[in-house]
């Protein structure tokens, strides 16, 4: 039987993960690709510094032991 509630959380996840992987990935070619003015400069690189950590936090998730973690919580649930 399938856990729908699992099932949507994990998908919702993985949804919003890649959005954050494709904005970074956007964030960085217009990077190179323009000008940055320069009355906007530190505030512009605050913001896309904020927007590349959240990317590391991504990778970190998926790639790293929070992943592994949270699957082994959750096949040592009883009843599952």
């Amino acid at each position: 039987m399938i856990d729908w509630k699992k099932f949507v959380r994990e998908a919702w996840q993985s949804i919003v993960a890649v959005l954050i992987i494709v904005a970074v990935w956007f964030v960085i070619g217009k990077l190179f690709a323009g000008e940055i003015p320069a009355n906007n400069k530190e505030a512009l690189l605050q913001i896309i510094g904020a927007i590349i950590s959240w990317g590391g936090f991504v990778v970190g998730y998926y790639f790293g032991s929070s992943k592994g973690s949270a699957d082994k919580s959750d096949q040592q649930k009883p009843g599952v």
